[in-house]
């Protein structure tokens, strides 16, 4: 859904913090194509397991990895026309404030939480950036022996906030 909502990626400057263990990385990585993916972890443990997952997939040429913590390390960084954030080591605010900062015109951010008051600092941040920012909310569930049935189990909800900057719609 994430990777989607980001469409057309081919060719494009990619911003992710958050690489984690790398799973959205490397589908980013897969459509971008000519483009890069420039993506900030602080954990090294989690970098290095990113790091093997991008090199598994055989996107390594396309992945820039940066270890540091945003908003600080995102300073170096070029301009983007894609952002992913989906970790803040609790600055959300300040993450998202710096990333929409190094978003080109016309570019589209997208914030993941699985908490309510990380989507709503998320959506206000966005608000107020002059963005008009949207929230999707996303349950996935699976099935579990229920006797000599089944149910639905749920599992943590996902909520993905995006807002393209300048109110402009992404084309194609």
């Amino acid at each position: 859904m994430i990777v989607s909502l980001l469409h057309p990626l081919e060719g494009r400057n990619i911003l992710e913090v958050g690489s984690g263990s790398g799973g959205i990385t490397v589908e980013l990585a897969r459509r971008a194509g000519s483009g890069r993916v420039y993506s900030v972890e602080a954990s090294p443990e989690a970098l290095s397991i990113a790091g093997e997952n991008v090199s598994r997939a055989g996107v390594s040429q396309s992945v820039t990895f940066i270890e540091g913590s945003a908003p600080e390390a995102l300073a170096p960084l070029p301009w983007c026309s894609r952002a992913v954030v989906g970790g803040h080591g609790g600055r959300a605010g300040a993450v998202i404030t710096a990333v929409w900062d190094k978003l080109l015109p016309g570019g589209r951010i997208i914030v993941t939480a699985n908490m309510p008051s990380t989507t709503d600092c998320a959506w206000g941040t966005l608000k107020a950036q002059g963005a008009a920012p949207e929230v999707l909310h996303l349950a996935a569930s699976s099935s579990a022996p229920a006797g000599d049935s089944w149910m639905l189990k749920g599992s943590n909800p996902v909520f993905i906030i995006f807002a393209d900057k300048d109110g402009k719609t992404i084309e194609g």
